[in-house]
């Protein structure tokens, strides 16, 4: 059964017409398993960083040297690396956090103006 076929079985059934049942049972359970055979390709592909993610993750990788060298025994606001690198504070956590999930850094709390503020430093 073609795909043409099976929708026009479709359109006849719910216009009231008799159609085969077995064959679409057929058609479609094939469509369904091609379907996932498809999506589990997919899923086991290993796919290569675009140019884009390419140059994000160097440069990233720059700003986490760079962070190395600001980092001191003492806990830092977010801001003092932002400022230091010319990033953005939003920038700057999400660095700071990866560098505290690789095991590099540490976080803790700083005092700050307006009550404790999130604080990173070197492990």
């Amino acid at each position: 059964m073609t795909s043409r076929e099976f929708y026009t079985s479709v359109i006849s059934y719910l216009n009231g017409g008799d159609i085969d049942n077995a064959a679409i049972q057929e058609f479609a359970q094939s469509k369904l398993a091609k379907m996932d055979a498809q999506n589990e390709k997919r899923r086991n592909t290993e796919r290569k960083p675009t140019p884009k993610q390419i140059a994000a993750a160097e440069y990233d990788a720059k700003l986490m040297e760079a962070i190395g060298t600001v980092l001191t025994d003492e806990f830092q606001g977010r801001s003092v690396f932002a400022e230091a690198l010319d990033v953005s504070p939003s920038k700057a956590s999400t660095l700071l956090n990866k560098m505290v999930a690789a095991g590099s850094v540490i976080k803790g709390e700083v005092k700050g103006e307006k009550g404790k503020l999130v604080g990173y430093k070197r492990a």
